[in-house]
């Protein structure tokens, strides 16, 4: 019933037709069941950032490919290219990536990045869109 998101008041009074229990006890039940659940440790999951900057060179249009460690934050690796189609990409990846270890990326909106991912990782991709561009 917590599931959805019933208040201990109202389990107290549905349980009460059939074995009634106060709120408190209701709550204390939930909370040492909450305890004595065991979380399973998490297989060796890498989360990366992939984003893009669009910094020109003069006049030139350039593309800053980056990865961020999505722990720490701190930069996998970026390089400048002049284009960023889906070979540039892969040869980006495949530069700081392992394409054998399960890894989690958030990506923007860009409709190849999913194409892109799916073709250096395979089966080890998990691919999360980002939330704030999905936000706006």
């Amino acid at each position: 019933m917590r599931l959805h998101h019933v208040s201990y008041q109202g389990i107290s009074d549905i349980l009460g037709l059939i074995y009634p229990q106060g709120k408190d006890t209701i709550f204390n039940a939930f909370t040492a069941s909450v305890e004595r659940t065991v979380i399973p440790p998490l297989e060796d999951i890498q989360i990366v950032l992939y984003d893009e900057q669009h910094p020109k060179r003069g006049r030139t249009q350039k593309f800053r490919l980056t990865l961020l460690d999505g722990v720490t934050g701190r930069p996998i690796g970026e390089e400048l290219y002049d284009t960023k189609d889906p070979a540039t990409i892969l040869s980006f990846l495949a530069l700081y990536l392992d394409p054998t270890k399960r890894t989690f990326v958030v990506t923007d909106l860009y409709s190849s990045y999913l194409g892109v991912l799916k073709k250096f990782f395979g089966k080890n991709l998990i691919h999360q869109l980002c939330l704030l561009h999905l936000n706006k």
